[in-house]
Order: structure tokens, then C-alpha cells, then sequence
């Protein structure tokens, strides 16, 4: 009795959670979004040029998101643009329809976190200021005079306004972070050659130290280990008056240091030990 009242009243939540989706407005439904895409703030930002956007929900497991618009209007204006959404021309933007509400309703509803600009978190930082101001002299004005309970009070309040003022430029500034990190460009890595990514390079039994001598005297970065790490892993390094040894710990390594030793310092003899 009680598992069917329980599923009783799951069926009327659900009802209810669906009713107040589709009392929403219209929703425009984004199929093969990305991860690093399906964010509520970049989602929103791009469609805010359309009308009001009461809504976004992402599901970055099903590579979905729901845009939900107060006016049909704006949602078929959205949907009709030539432009591709954030740049993407592969996102696929079309109607809502019923098997998309009973997706939808799956995922929890909650209010969308607008971006904080620079402008607002530096205003909350001048707010903390201010209070902490405020704070130390009610502390030493309690000081002077313990036993005043009204001014003990005032000092309760301020410290009680700046843990909220601190509390929310911390959230501000966390997230400035996360949407920065979200559309910051990976960094392309370095290419290696080809020989130096197959597995016989594994079993390279070829010599992996290098002999530097004949230096002049004005080149002084080649006695600094700092200038030979760009070229790979250093296992070790001995200099001295007249040569430097060098070993690194892949073969690639040390041809790509002697390849540009010997292109850039013609007087320098370069050779495997």
C-alpha cells in the first residue's frame, strides 16, 4: 500500500514538473553540443540577442541542451537564424517536442547563474572593504568602553555584513574562474617527428650523450643546463672549462639539441659520445 501511494505521488510530481516546463514558454532543444560547450552561461549569452531567456538546462550525458524563451516569437526567431550556435555549425537547434518535455523533466530544475563582470566583482571588493573598515572601529570603539551591550550589538552585525560580503565575492570570483577555464584555448603541444613516436623508438639503443666543446667565450648559455632542457628530458649534465656533456633520455632528444647547436653556433663541435 504504501509503495503504491509513494508511486502515486511520484506521477503527480512528475505531472506538475511537466505542466510548469511547458508553462515556461517556448524551448528550443541543442542536440550534439559538446562538453565544453553545454554550459548555461555560454548557451545563454549567445541566444540573449533573440529575447528573454527564462531557462537554460544542459545534459552534458545525452549532448543536449533546452532553451527556454518567454515568447514564442523569440524561440522562432532563434530557431530560423543562420547563424551557428557559438561558432559551432554541427549543433543542431529545432522544436521542442513531446519525447524532448518527457527528457526534459528529467533534469532538475535550478536557477541560472548569471556571469559576474570585472566591474561587479571589483564593486563587491570595495563593498569588503568598506565593512572591514567599518568593523575595526566598532572593535576598538567596544574596546574603549567593554560594557556597552548596544555597541557590542553593532559590532555582531558588522562582522556578521562582512562574512556575507566575503562569502560573495569569493562566489563571484569562482565563477569568473570556471567560465574562463571553459572557454580558455587548449594550447597546442609540441610536435614530435615521426621516428620519435613509433615503438622501435623504445628499444633505441643509440648513444644519448652529447659532447659540446670548442665554446667561445661570448656564448655562456651553453654552459647552463637551463638552455639544453628545451630540448628534451637532461638525465645529466657536466660542464667544465673546455666541453660540457650532456645526456638526455630519449635519442630524438639529443639529435634535436646537436641539429640546433650546430645551426646556430657554427664554431662549436657537437658529437654522440
Amino acid at each position: 500500500m504504501v509503495s503504491q501511494l509513494q508511486q502515486l505521488q511520484q506521477k503527480d510530481n512528475e505531472k506538475q514538473h511537466k505542466k510548469q516546463v511547458q508553462r515556461l514558454g517556448a524551448i528550443l532543444v541543442l542536440c550534439k553540443v559538446q562538453a565544453h560547450m553545454n554550459t548555461e552561461t555560454g548557451i545563454k549569452m549567445h541566444f540573449d540577442k533573440f529575447g528573454k531567456v527564462n531557462l537554460v538546462l544542459c545534459s552534458v550525458t545525452t549532448s543536449k541542451a533546452y532553451v527556454v524563451f518567454a515568447k514564442v516569437s523569440e524561440c522562432t526567431a532563434a530557431k530560423e537564424s543562420f547563424e551557428a550556435v557559438m561558432g559551432n555549425r554541427f549543433i543542431m537547434v529545432y522544436p521542442c517536442g513531446t519525447s524532448d518535455v518527457e527528457d526534459m523533466i528529467k533534469i532538475p530544475l535550478k536557477p541560472f547563474q548569471v556571469q559576474k563582470s570585472d566591474d561587479e566583482i571589483a564593486t563587491m571588493e570595495k563593498d569588503v572593504r568598506e565593512a572591514k573598515a567599518l568593523l575595526e572601529g566598532l572593535e576598538s570603539q567596544a574596546q574603549a568602553d567593554p560594557e556597552d551591550e548596544t555597541m557590542k550589538a553593532d559590532v555582531e552585525k558588522a562582522a556578521a555584513t562582512l562574512a556575507e560580503l566575503q562569502q560573495e565575492l569569493s562566489a563571484l570570483k569562482a565563477s569568473k574562474a570556471s567560465n574562463e577555464a571553459v572557454h580558455t584555448p587548449v594550447k597546442p603541444t609540441e610536435k614530435k617527428p615521426w621516428w620519435a613516436t613509433t615503438r622501435s623508438n623504445t628499444f633505441d639503443n643509440r648513444s644519448r650523450k652529447l659532447t659540446v666543446s670548442n665554446i667561445p667565450e661570448s656564448s655562456s648559455l651553453l654552459k647552463q643546463k637551463d638552455h639544453f632542457a628545451q630540448f628534451g628530458e637532461v638525465k645529466t649534465f657536466e660542464p667544465s672549462e673546455e666541453t660540457v656533456i650532456v645526456e638526455y633520455s630519449l635519442r630524438w632528444q639529443a639529435e634535436k639539441c646537436q641539429a640546433s647547436l650546430l645551426a646556430t653556433e657554427p664554431d662549436v663541435k657537437v658529437e654522440f659520445m
